[in-house]
């Protein structure tokens, strides 16, 4: 185990990286930012993600669609989540040639985003869905945006 004693980490970025059963005692945190796969986290003895849970739903109502076990909310789910990606793609072509490659404060690029959603999607649905071992389809071989 790494220890960081009296260190200023003032400013840093910690990006892919496993901070399972991190351990932060005596801490400053001020303006901080979490993103990204967060479970059993307790500030102050308060364990906070039923909250944070909750917020996400009320802020984004489709996560409740995509949990269910009802086809119909499946459907649904579905529909939204295409729709909203048309939205984003039909705005991402609206802007200046060549801006679908750049990432922004470090983030992905949309193309990169769209090929990360292409083989989410084929991995998902083929292997879980389809129950087939095959790592990609031609589809995603083929995809223009690789």
């Amino acid at each position: 185990m790494r220890r960081f004693n009296d260190e200023d980490l003032t400013g840093a970025e910690f990006r892919e990286c496993d901070l399972s059963r991190a351990r932060l005692v005596g801490v400053v945190m001020q303006d901080v930012e979490i993103d990204g796969l967060v479970t059993n986290l307790v500030v102050n003895g308060v364990e906070v993600m039923s909250y944070v849970e909750a917020e996400l739903d009320r802020r984004h109502p489709v996560r409740l669609l995509i949990r269910s076990d009802e086809p119909a909310d499946l459907r649904e789910a579905w529909r939204q989540l295409r729709k909203a990606w048309a939205t984003a793609t039909e705005r991402s072509g609206s802007m200046a040639e060549g801006s679908e490659d750049l990432g922004v404060d470090g983030e992905w690029s949309m193309v990169e985003t769209l090929r990360h959603l292409v083989f989410v999607h084929d991995s998902w649905f083929r292997r879980c869905v389809l129950g087939l071992t095959e790592p990609f389809t031609g589809f995603l071989r083929g995809c223009p945006v690789l």
